[in-house]
């Protein structure tokens, strides 16, 4: 293991993602219609009814319902209901909004409830499913009085599923172990890197490690770090107490819910709300010892026993290898160059990284420093410049790489978006 990457800080102070193209409704929900009121749902059939008659709402609708449903009240990401309801397909967001809309029509508004830069969540519960334990709205009256949750309110875990990773494999398995050896985690380095990518990765290979299986917490949305503790609670499943009487804050009252669980947090973006997630790791390591923490982060987090992972670019052709690389089948394997390809060809089914074209994709990569999310936006406007194309206006670096890619956070969609995230950061001058 690369002991350079993952360094000991010292006292420096879900289990989901295995979908496949169908759903799978386990357990009652595969033999029993689903009831909410007067309405049934035969996951089986496909079929929504309303005092028995059948709700016309199109098989797309059901089968986001059914996709809903089947997460109990857990928040699921557009980019999972996209590749769970459409699959393989290029669809509008607002396509996916008229499916949900049509659905709070037929169950209210209140039904599935949107929240703001990480998905939707069905709120109804079944009949005969009734569990306060993953209701984050409901309170027993021991958490009225200020008592902790108790750990069997974590819900399932589910983690969203993602596309290969391009040319980190050895950085997977090192993190992977870094994960297995430490219980804090911070994968650092700049905006565009990859960070978030690759701690999904590792969190996808641990999974079947941890019997409370892997939780994903996008912290980009919060402005405000006072809410990160709630927003984690939230996601958990553990209700926090109205009153300020618990032991350690709700820091303290999640770190008591999750005492014995073995589980791990994946806390993305954590470099604007730094002290608050530190507050929270400390308290998860002083009263929840077998939770782990992975987290990403433009700096460290500085708590007691971090190990801090360093992510470098993309690796790059070695110049030294240029001369014997006649057909540039060397260059092909680095890391930045396979990334490049790959993106490419998925605009572009043309393509082909023929010897003639690989010393302009070289080039190319060489002068993005290898950093993924600039390759990306390069390879997504070669239907429009070509590959020449693409080495001239490189000189115009921001502006050409200006195209949005798709459905990833708004941080991520172009440099110029992942500049302006990483400048709010500084600290400006006194």
């Amino acid at each position: 293991m690369n002991r350079a990457r993952c360094r000991d800080r010292g006292a420096t102070g879900l289990r989901s993602g295995c979908h496949s193209r169908s759903v799978k409704l386990a357990g009652a929900m595969d033999e029993h219609v689903l009831r909410f009121g007067r309405f049934r749902l035969d996951p089986v059939r496909g079929v929504l009814l309303h005092d028995g008659a059948p709700v016309r709402i199109g098989p797309r609708a059901t089968h986001l319902l059914l996709v809903l449903v089947q997460r109990g009240r857990s928040v699921v990401s557009k980019a999972e209901l996209f590749d769970l309801v459409w699959p393989g397909l290029v669809v509008e967001e607002n396509n996916l909004q008229q499916h949900i809309s049509a659905l709070r029509k037929v169950f209210g508004p209140e039904a599935i409830v949107t929240v703001p830069g990480r998905g939707y969540m069905f709120t109804l519960a079944p009949e005969g499913e009734l569990s306060t334990a993953s209701d984050p709205g409901r309170e027993t009256a021991a958490e009225a009085n200020g008592a902790p949750a108790a750990a069997a309110h974590v819900r399932e875990a589910q983690l969203p599923a993602m596309a290969p990773l391009i040319g980190r494999e050895s950085e997977v398995a090192e993190l992977r172990e870094c994960l297995r050896a430490h219980a804090v985690v911070t994968v650092v380095g700049p905006g565009g890197i990859g960070k978030t990518r690759l701690a999904l990765a590792a969190a996808h290979a641990c999974q079947l490690d941890l019997a409370g299986g892997v939780w994903l917490m996008d912290l980009s949305v919060l402005a405000d770090g006072g809410r990160v503790a709630s927003t984690v609670a939230h996601a958990l499943g553990i209700v926090l107490p109205t009153a300020s009487v618990s032991v350690g804050g709700p820091a303290g009252t999640i770190a008591a819910a999750l005492r014995g669980q073995d589980l791990l947090l994946v806390l993305d973006n954590c470099e604007h709300v730094l002290d608050h997630v530190a507050e929270l790791v400390d308290a998860l390591r002083q009263r929840a010892p077998r939770v782990r923490v992975l987290a990403t982060s433009q700096e460290p987090l500085h708590v007691v026993d971090e190990q801090v992972f360093r992510l470098a670019p993309l690796a790059l052709p070695d110049p030294a290898d240029a001369i014997a690389d006649t057909d540039g089948r060397a260059a092909a394997r680095s890391g930045a160059v396979q990334l490049f390809i790959a993106r490419a060809q998925a605009v572009d089914r043309h393509f082909s990284p023929t010897p003639d074209v690989l010393p302009a994709v070289v080039d190319i990569c060489r002068r993005l420093d290898g950093l993924p999310l600039a390759i990306e936006l390069a390879a997504a406007r070669l239907p429009l410049l070509g590959v020449q194309g693409l080495q001239q206006r490189l000189d115009e670096r921001l502006g050409v790489l200006g195209a949005r890619l798709g459905r990833g956070p708004m941080r991520q969609q172009t440099i110029r978006a992942a500049l302006s995230w990483s400048h709010a950061l500084l600290t400006r001058p006194a």
